[in-house]
C-alpha cells in the first residue's frame, strides 16, 4: 500500500511541475557576465537587462535572467566564484575551469536538457561545430556548449588612409613597408596638432599567440614561421608546441628589436590599446575584420581606416596566418540550478531572433532596428558564439554583391540588413553602423577572405592529465619570459633558458601526452 501510495505521489508531484511550467511558470537564471561598455549601443530606453533579446526569450519561453556580475573582465570572478563553490545557475568559462568545475563536481550535465529543449538553430550548430561540441563532452555527457570561432576570424594589417595620404605614404604591403609606416606615424605628426604624441603599432600584452585578438603581433611572428601558444604538426607527424621553437626565438628577437626603436608603443604594458585607437594616437594596428574601436575613431575625428593583406612579400604572396581551434570557452550550468533546459531555450531563443528566423514580422522589424542601430549581438543574456562557420567569408561576399550590384538575391535577411545600413549612411554620413557595415563586412571580411591565405592548422586544444598539474606554471612562465624580452628586460639567452625549463618541468610529459591523442585520431 504504502509503494502504490509513494508512487501515485510522485506521478503528482511529476504532473504538477509539469503543469505549472505549461500555464507559463516563470523561470529565473542567475549568470556572471563579462561585457565592456564601452563603444556599446543600445536602443534609448534599454540595457542590459531590458532588451528585444531578452522580451523574446520571455515570451517563448517565460525566462528571464538575473546578472550576478557584470564586468568587462570575469576572470577574477569567476575563479572565485568556483572556489568559494557558490557559482550562478550560468557561467562562460575557460577550458582551464571548465576542467577544474568538472573535477569538484559542480556542473551538471546538459545532454538531456539539449535533447529535449534545443531548437533547430541549435542542433545545427552542433552538427557545424562537432569538434568543439566533443571538447565539451566528458564521459559521453555533454558538460558544457563551447563558445565556438568561425573561420576566417584571423588578423591582419588596419591603417589610417588619410594619414598616409597626408604624408605622401603608399599602403603598406611588406614587413619593411609596415615598420616605415609605423615610424612615419611617430615622427612626422600625422594628427596635425603640432605635438610629439602619436604612436606606432599598439601592442597586446599578450603579444604572440592569441588566435583573433586585436593588437597582437601574430603578423609578424606567422611571417617568420613562428606559431606560439599553438598545438600543430611538423612535416614528419611529430606534434609541436609553437611557443618553444626556434622560429618563436627568432620571432620574439625581432619585437624585442621593434620595441627598442620604439616601432611599438613604448606603454603598451600598461594602457588600453584601443584608446590610442579612438583618440586618434594610432593609425596602424593588427586587428580582425570586426575591429572593435573603428567606430569610434570615425567618430572621434572621421579617421579613414582600410584592411591590408600585411605583411606579405609582394602582389599575391602568401599571408600566414592561423587557424582557430573549434572552441576557447564553454557556458556551463551549476547542479544547483533547477532548470537546465531553460538555459538551452534561452541560447536558442536569442539566436532565434538574432538570426531573424522568428518567423514573425514584429520581432523581425526589432531585430531590424537593432542592424540598423548598430546594437552589439553581445548583449545577448549568454554571449557565446554559435555562428556559421564561414560566416565571415559569406558576409564580405554578400556584401560585395549588394553593394556592387543592388541585388540581394540568395542572401539572408541579417545579411540584408547589414546592406540596409549601408544605405542608410549613405543617405546620412552621421549613421556610423553602416559605415562600420562597409569598412568591416565589404572591405575587413574580404580582405581576410585572402585567396593566397595559408592557415596553420591546430591539431590539440584540450588538457592532458599531465597538463592539469603543470599547466598554470607553464603558462605563466611563458608569459613572463615572453614579455621580460620583447621590453629588453632581459637578453634573448632567457628564451633558451625558458625553453629547458619548460621542457624539465613537465613539457616534455605534455609532449608525449598530446601526440599519443593527435596519433589516436588518426
Amino acid at each position: 500500500m504504502r509503494k502504490i501510495l509513494a508512487l501515485a505521489l510522485a506521478f503528482l508531484m511529476v504532473f504538477a511541475c509539469v503543469s505549472a511550467l505549461a500555464e507559463g511558470e516563470e523561470i529565473t537564471l542567475t549568470y556572471g557576465k563579462e561585457f565592456d561598455f564601452d563603444g556599446k549601443t543600445f536602443l534609448e530606453g534599454q540595457d542590459l537587462e531590458n532588451n528585444y533579446y531578452l522580451d523574446y526569450a520571455y515570451d517563448k519561453h517565460k525566462v528571464k535572467v538575473e546578472y550576478t556580475w557584470v564586468l568587462d573582465d570575469d576572470a577574477q570572478k569567476d575563479a572565485l566564484a568556483v572556489a568559494n563553490g557558490d557559482m550562478p545557475d550560468v557561467m562562460l568559462v575557460d577550458l582551464t575551469t571548465f576542467n577544474m568545475l568538472i573535477e569538484s563536481d559542480m556542473i551538471q550535465p546538459l545532454t538531456k536538457a539539449f535533447d529535449e529543449a534545443a531548437n533547430q538553430y541549435l542542433r545545427d550548430a552542433r552538427d557545424t561545430y562537432p569538434e568543439a561540441f566533443a571538447a565539451a563532452t566528458v564521459g559521453g555527457e555533454l558538460m558544457a556548449i563551447p563558445d565556438t570561432v568561425p573561420k576566417k576570424q584571423h588578423v591582419y594589417t588596419w591603417v589610417r588612409k588619410d594619414w598616409l595620404d597626408k604624408l605622401g605614404l603608399e599602403v603598406p604591403t611588406t614587413m619593411d613597408d609596415i615598420i616605415a609606416v609605423a615610424k612615419a606615424f611617430i615622427e612626422q605628426d600625422p594628427d596635425g596638432n603640432g605635438e610629439n604624441d602619436t604612436i606606432g603599432l599598439p601592442l597586446n600584452t599578450n603579444i604572440i599567440g592569441r588566435y583573433g585578438s586585436d593588437y597582437m603581433a601574430d603578423p609578424i611572428a606567422n611571417a617568420m614561421g613562428s606559431y606560439a601558444r599553438m598545438w600543430y604538426e611538423d612535416e614528419d607527424g611529430k606534434v609541436v608546441y609553437g611557443s618553444v621553437t626556434d622560429e618563436t626565438r627568432a620571432a620574439l628577437e625581432y619585437l624585442a628589436k621593434l620595441y627598442a626603436e620604439g616601432v611599438f608603443d613604448p606603454q603598451f604594458a600598461v594602457r588600453e590599446e584601443k584608446e590610442l585607437v579612438i583618440s586618434g594616437k594610432c593609425g596602424i594596428f593588427f586587428g580582425s575584420w570586426c575591429a572593435g574601436p573603428l567606430r569610434q575613431s570615425y567618430g572621434y575625428d572621421q579617421a579613414e581606416w582600410i584592411p591590408v593583406v600585411a605583411p606579405i612579400e609582394g602582389e599575391g604572396a602568401t599571408y600566414y596566418t592561423m587557424s582557430p581551434v573549434p572552441a576557447n570557452n564553454y557556458l556551463v550550468v551549476s547542479k544547483k540550478c533547477k532548470h537546465p533546459e531553460a538555459v538551452i531555450w534561452m541560447l536558442g531563443d536569442t539566436y532565434e531572433f538574432h538570426r531573424f528566423l522568428t518567423g514573425d514580422d514584429e520581432w523581425t522589424a526589432k531585430c531590424q532596428e537593432y542592424q540598423t542601430a548598430g546594437v552589439s549581438w553581445t548583449i545577448m543574456p549568454f554571449e557565446i558564439q554559435l555562428e556559421a562557420e564561414d560566416i565571415v567569408a559569406v558576409r564580405g561576399k554578400d556584401m560585395v554583391q549588394m553593394i556592387d550590384t543592388g541585388d540581394r538575391t540568395g542572401i539572408s535577411l541579417q545579411n540584408q540588413s547589414f546592406y540596409d545600413a549601408y544605405l542608410a549612411w549613405q543617405e546620412d554620413n552621421t549613421s556610423l553602423t553602416g559605415w562600420v557595415r562597409y569598412v568591416g563586412m565589404y572591405l575587413g571580411c574580404n580582405v581576410a577572405n585572402y585567396e593566397h591565405n595559408d592557415y596553420k592548422q591546430p591539431v590539440f586544444w584540450g588538457t592532458t592529465e599531465t597538463m592539469q598539474d603543470y599547466w598554470t606554471t607553464l603558462t605563466s612562465l611563458e608569459d613572463e619570459t615572453f614579455m621580460k624580452i620583447v621590453m629588453n628586460e632581459v637578453g634573448i639567452e632567457a628564451f633558451d633558458e625558458f625553453v629547458k625549463q619548460w621542457h624539465a618541468e613537465g613539457g616534455d610529459e605534455i609532449i608525449a601526452e598530446v601526440q599519443e591523442y593527435v596519433d589516436a585520431r588518426k
